[in-house]
C-alpha cells in the first residue's frame, strides 16, 4: 500500500531532518553506481552551516509521512535548475520522487521557465529519464560541501510538457 504524503514549503527548522534523508538516500541509491571510498565522503560529510538558509531560498518542497520528514526536493528558479531530489530509502519505488518533482516543474511553469536543467547521479538518470529529461552531456557535481562528484547534466522542455 502506497503511503501518503503531505508536501509543504521547508523552513531552516527542517535542516537537519533534511540533511539525514540526503544522507540516507545516498548510501542506499548511490551504492554499486560510486567507488565506496567516495559514497563514503559523500554520504558521511557533516551539514554545512549554509544549509538551512539554502532550504528557505530555494523553491524547496518537504514530503513528510506521519509527521516525519521523509523526502525532499528544490529547485533554483534563478538557475531554471532542479537542485535536489532525495527519498528515505523506505519511501523509495512509491512515487515520492516523482510527485515533488511535478511540484516543482507546476512552480517553474508558473514562473514562465521555458525549461529545467539538473545535474543527476548516475543512480537517478532512469527516473529522470521516466520522467522526459534528456541527457546534455556528462558532468561533474560539486556538493554542497565541496566533492566532486561525476554525473550526468539533463534538461526538460517544459513547454513541451504543458
Amino acid at each position: 500500500m502506497m503511503a501518503n504524503f503531505l508536501l509543504r514549503s521547508a523552513t531552516a527548522a527542517d535542516a537537519a531532518a533534511a540533511w539525514a534523508v540526503r544522507c540516507q538516500a545516498i548510501a542506499y541509491g548511490c551504492r554499486g553506481h560510486y567507488p565506496a571510498e567516495l559514497l563514503a565522503q559523500w554520504f558521511a560529510a557533516p551539514m554545512p552551516a549554509s544549509f538551512p538558509a539554502k532550504l528557505e531560498a530555494l523553491s524547496l518542497v518537504i514530503a513528510e509521512s506521519n509527521n516525519s520528514l521523509v523526502g525532499f526536493a528544490g529547485l533554483n528558479p534563478r538557475r531554471a535548475e532542479i537542485d535536489a531530489v532525495f527519498v528515505a530509502p523506505a519511501f523509495a519505488g512509491q512515487g515520492l520522487g516523482r510527485r515533488m518533482l511535478d511540484h516543482l516543474e507546476t512552480i517553474a511553469m508558473d514562473l514562465r521557465l521555458a525549461g529545467l536543467s539538473l545535474k543527476a547521479s548516475r543512480n537517478a538518470v532512469a527516473f529522470y529519464r521516466s520522467v522526459d529529461y534528456h541527457v546534455t552531456d556528462e558532468g561533474t557535481h560539486v556538493s554542497s560541501t565541496g566533492l566532486r562528484i561525476p554525473g550526468v547534466n539533463m534538461a526538460k522542455n517544459l513547454a513541451a510538457a504543458s
